[in-house]
């Protein structure tokens, strides 16, 4: 339920941010995040995790980030680049997880690494949101750490799901094999 509603609050949050109220786009922003950390917090505690949840979570939470770096972008506060770099990157990380779930039957859940990228990422919006002209240099600090953790996130997804995945697999076998 919480993440239908994160995924209600993207159009209200580009609405608000393109008003004269732009302030209250930081609010909804932030309470979208907060949703999205009381839905994981109830959903471990409770055990309701469910593999639709862990499809709309990961859903709202990206389209949320997509939306407001794309507010951003329009505002002149972030360059086109780091929209581009966040739409490769989860294009690659939904065929990733579509190959994953169709080889092994397994859906992709977030680790500590897709954290610290949505952390980075929301830290980032609500500063730009919140400077209302910020300056070139920040700007620029900005994109680069938001590009860099996109990239540090899908290079660890690949490397959990593909790298390690192969090398545990031939530990296996061969503790098999000497057994």
């Amino acid at each position: 339920m919480l993440s239908i509603l994160r995924l209600l609050m993207i159009p209200a949050f580009i609405a608000v941010y393109f008003s004269e109220y732009k302030f209250v786009s930081l609010l909804v922003y932030t309470l979208a995040w907060i949703t999205d950390v009381v839905d994981g917090y109830l959903a471990r505690r409770h055990n309701w995790i469910t593999d639709l949840g862990k499809i709309l979570d990961p859903l709202a939470d990206k389209l949320m980030q997509l939306a407001a770096v794309t507010c951003l972008i329009i505002d002149d506060k972030l360059p086109l680049f780091v929209v581009v770099v966040l739409v490769i990157k989860e294009l690659l990380m939904l065929a990733g997880s579509i190959f994953i779930l169709r080889s092994k039957r397994v859906v992709v859940v977030s680790d500590w690494f897709g954290k610290m990228s949505t952390a980075t990422m929301f830290a980032a919006v609500i500063l730009l949101i919140f400077i209302d002209t910020p300056p070139a240099w920040l700007e620029t600090v900005l994109s680069i750490l938001m590009v860099a953790v996109l990239l540090f996130a899908l290079m660890m997804y690949a490397f959990k799901a593909f790298v390690r995945d192969d090398s545990t697999k031939k530990k296996k076998s061969k503790k098999q094999i000497t057994q």
